[in-house]
């Protein structure tokens, strides 16, 4: 009876795999941290892989997979958990759809507070993001390391007619375009602080983390920083470690406790 009923399937192939050592290994040199060069050796493994039976197809279960994949890929992408931008030649949609998709997780989870954390994090990179918070006071931090973008090439290429005024410091150019364009402030509570001087530590990776939602801390990875969102393609996705990021952000926000690390306040 059940045999006649059940929901049953047929082995119709199998896969077998076979791994051989190979007998010459690869040799080649590695340069160390301190660029001197070292013999490394790697024993290598030839696999093969042969089919015993029939394929199954495109049949019913084939396209019932397609199906599936394409509404998993909708999903992803409705909740920005998964997300691909791809920029096309004199077109700023991709960044201007990076920038909103950001801007919908920041108010679909930011009611419990927000940190942005990216190396070039800037003034106007933190305008463009957290500042269109909708939560009312809830707690913003933004942390940088301190450093500008890399130059695009065509900067680097040309030659400044008159040689240029020095720089002023990083923190001071962020607050001078706070004081221009933060408006009234209004139910924003957000801190900007940067790493400066002996402590803390360097930092490469870009996230948007929310450490303190009831039923536990999220995270996306950017892909790319703030100021380079839409322009190159690169991947938003949701992070399956949050509390590891949360928990590291925190490191290393804790770290930077002194009055020099703070660049800005919206209090």
């Amino acid at each position: 009876m059940v045999g006649a009923t059940a929901s049953t399937s047929t082995l119709k192939q199998i896969a077998l795999g076979m791994h051989v050592s190979q007998h010459e290994p690869r040799i080649f040199n590695v340069p160390n941290v301190r660029g001197q060069p070292v013999a490394e050796r790697v024993e290598l493994t030839e696999t093969t892989t042969s089919f015993v039976g029939t394929s199954a197809g495109q049949d019913a279960n084939f396209w019932l997979g397609r199906r599936q994949d394409l509404e998993e890929r909708r999903r992803l992408e409705a909740t920005r958990d998964f997300v691909q931008y791809r920029p096309q030649i004199n077109s700023t949609d991709e960044q201007d759809r990076a920038l909103a998709d950001l801007r919908f997780l920041i108010n679909r989870h930011g009611h419990t507070g927000v940190d942005l954390w990216d190396p070039y994090l800037s003034a106007e990179d933190l305008l463009r993001t957290l500042f269109f918070c909708c939560h009312s006071n809830a707690p913003l931090r933004a942390l940088t390391d301190g450093r500008d973008p890399p130059r695009d090439a065509t900067q680097e290429c040309s030659t400044p007619e008159e040689p240029a005024a020095p720089n002023p410091p990083f923190p001071d150019r962020q607050r001078v375009v706070f004081e221009r364009d933060a408006g009234n402030r209004e139910g924003l509570r957000l801190e900007y602080r940067t790493r400066r001087g002996p402590k803390g530590w360097h930092f490469h990776d870009r996230f948007l983390i929310f450490p303190n939602l009831r039923d536990g801390p999220r995270a996306w990875s950017l892909g790319t920083s703030v100021n380079s969102l839409g322009k190159a393609h690169h991947i938003l996705q949701r992070v399956s470690n949050p509390a590891m990021v949360a928990g590291a952000f925190e490191d290393l926000w804790a770290a930077l406790d002194e009055p020099q690390h703070v660049v800005w306040r919206s209090w």
